[in-house]
């Protein structure tokens, strides 16, 4: 594969299937070639081996929040394949530590597992809400894309254990951290380090958004993405 684009990798984010970044492809260049893999059907346990199979062999990822930490663990898997990465509003862990303080702390997080068990559509209205946040233009997040319960449950275990941040440390690829200055799930300050933890890192912010970054402004994500994956 030569170093223009050729395959674009999109990894969704909590919640959501590939259904969630239309509005994001349909800004794109039809020229390039997406791929959306509904990568919790996939992914078992912490292989990725099953993830690896169907993507091409070689591409540039792009994911979003969850979505964002499982390309950084792909891009260490298989670094000879992946080429570039750019991550939309993702954390390295999601709840806080000492060393880590720019996430969810864990009774807040623990709260929502809970509610979330309890009453999953709630819950999803509830997450939905709070990731539309912030945005200068309403968005919706239409019921028929949201995940079943028992996919739900898998992916908030990852959200709860996933910690990248080591991992992160040793990508070599160029990466992208665009995140929305008005995010209320994941605090803009988790890209800004995450872009000087990685050797080639950059931060992108994008103005008057929120986490659902790439859904209130399509158009300035998909120009970033433009930008960083065409330059060399």
């Amino acid at each position: 594969m030569s170093e223009e684009l050729k395959d674009l990798v999109l990894l969704h984010g909590f919640g959501y299937g590939p259904k969630v970044f239309s509005p994001l492809i349909s800004k794109l260049p039809r020229t390039w070639k997406i791929h959306v893999p509904e990568w919790t059907k996939i992914v078992d346990g912490e292989g990725l081996k099953s993830l690896l199979e169907v993507l091409p062999p070689r591409f540039d990822v792009c994911g979003w929040s969850l979505g964002g930490q499982l390309a950084v663990r792909v891009a260490c898997l298989a670094p000879e394949r992946v080429r570039r990465l750019a991550l939309l509003a993702s954390n390295m862990r999601y709840t806080s530590n000492d060393g880590w303080p720019c996430a969810m702390p864990l009774t807040v997080f623990e709260s929502f597992v809970k509610f979330l068990e309890h009453d999953p559509v709630e819950g999803m209205r509830r997450f939905a809400s709070l990731a539309g946040l912030g945005c200068s233009r309403r968005i919706r997040f239409p019921l028929e894309i949201q995940l079943e319960p028992t996919m739900l449950l898998r992916q908030i275990s990852w959200l709860r254990d996933w910690d990248t941040l080591g991992m992160a440390a040793t990508i070599k690829q160029p990466v992208c951290c665009l995140h929305g200055d008005r995010d209320y799930l994941v605090p803009a300050e988790a890209s800004m380090r995450l872009a000087n933890v990685v050797p080639s890192g950059r931060y992108v912010e994008i103005a008057a958004s929120g986490h659902a970054v790439f859904l209130s402004n399509p158009e300035d994500v998909a120009s970033q993405l433009q930008g960083f994956f065409h330059d060399n």
